[in-house]
């Protein structure tokens, strides 16, 4: 497991380009690169890849809230400014403690659904910063 996040820590690092999408309305700035749309994995290793993340400049990456990912999702000018954003299940930050924390909650961007996932299966990631 440690080799795989080691892997997709250097793929992610050597991206060409460090793009962002910038939302004032949230006031959050959202990672856009092309190497995000290869990232397919489980909850533990989305979580710790974005806490990791030197991008941009910046280093307090993590991944969004169910609230700002169903904000993403539902917001048809939002989503048009990405330019590697997939309409799929993208991991959140937030754990469903209603399952003794086996699933955290995904949300499906092409409509901003929130569900509740296992965190052994494998979804997309998107990391997310507060603008400051």
């Amino acid at each position: 497991m440690q080799k795989i996040f080691i892997l997709l820590f250097v793929l992610f690092s050597c991206a060409q380009a460090q793009n962002s999408v910038t939302d004032t309305t949230q006031e959050l700035q959202w990672l856009d690169t092309k190497d995000m749309q290869k990232f397919n994995g489980i909850w533990k290793l989305a979580n710790s890849y974005c806490k990791a993340l030197h991008a941009a400049q910046k280093d307090d990456w993590r991944l969004p809230t169910k609230k700002e990912l169903q904000h993403l999702g539902e917001s048809k000018k939002l989503k048009a400014k990405f330019r590697h954003l997939d309409t799929a299940l993208y991991w959140s930050k937030d754990i469903d403690k209603s399952s003794d924390g086996f699933n955290a909650y995904t949300v499906y961007t092409g409509n901003g659904f929130i569900s509740s996932t296992d965190k052994c299966n494998t979804n997309k990631l998107v990391c997310v910063r507060k603008l400051q």
